[in-house]
């Protein structure tokens, strides 16, 4: 008789211990599915580099979704795939990259890197393109910005991607020279012209070899007597002179 009553708690404490592990194991799932159920409550949009260009915000990305039939406010958890609206906002042309996550309040985040253009491209064969500050080539802004450099002339997309870039960029980087020259055109093999706003004339600068030194020549030319005479061009391109016209 002890026997029994020993087998009949033995099963009863079993069957206990299973009911709560399938209620516990219902409760987990329950819970999994009600949050893929819950409603998106709000969309915020965040957009990096948005301090120093000015040419994206939250809601030029919130129209461009809405264009492309992605409506988010409404939707919930399990209705909205995040990798297609990640793939949808990085088509936009000043996008590098988006993640996008909801947290815990049920908050979609939608995380934009923008790129930042250094300058636009209009070469002879009539293409039209910007090159951003990564040396990439990007889609036309068809709009201006602050400090917007226009290259034209006969320019390689190599060249453009590659020293031109970093012309450019070493220019930007010079507090005296930042807003100095914003217009360049390049001749066939390679060589640059930049347009001066200051001073009014063209300065040649040749190859883009050496070009830290040129452009240190030119400025220390400009700070001589002779150097604030009115010129037409000047060629900075010879080892030790300037050549002025």
């Amino acid at each position: 008789m002890k026997k029994w009553v020993k087998i009949l708690i033995i099963c009863g404490v079993s069957v206990a211990a299973s009911a709560m592990l399938v209620g516990l194991i219902c409760g987990i799932s329950g819970g999994k599915e009600d949050a893929r159920q819950e409603v998106c409550s709000e969309v915020m949009i965040e957009i990096t580099n948005a301090d120093s260009c000015k040419l994206l915000n939250p809601d030029d990305v919130s129209r461009y979704l809405e264009q492309r039939g992605l409506k988010l406010s409404g939707l919930t958890r399990e209705s909205t795939s995040l990798s297609q609206v990640e793939e949808v906002i990085n088509t936009m042309v000043m996008v590098d990259h988006t993640e996008c996550y909801f947290d815990n309040g049920g908050i979609l985040n939608i995380m934009v890197t923008a790129r930042i253009p250094l300058f636009k491209v209009k070469n002879k064969q009539g293409d039209k393109y910007c090159i951003d500050k990564k040396g990439r080539q990007m889609g036309y802004v068809d709009f201006d910005w602050s400090g917007e450099v226009l290259v034209t002339g006969d320019v390689p997309l190599d060249f453009a991607e590659g020293s031109l870039c970093e012309l450019i960029m070493y220019i930007k980087s010079q507090k005296n020279l930042r807003d100095e020259f914003t217009k360049f055109d390049i001749d066939k093999g390679n060589i640059v012209k930049m347009y001066s706003n200051t001073h009014k004339y063209v300065v040649t600068l040749g190859k883009t070899d050496r070009y830290e030194q040129k452009i240190d020549k030119l400025v220390r030319f400009w700070d001589t007597e002779c150097g604030k005479k009115t010129f037409k061009e000047l060629n900075i391109d010879f080892y030790g002179q300037v050549v002025a016209k």
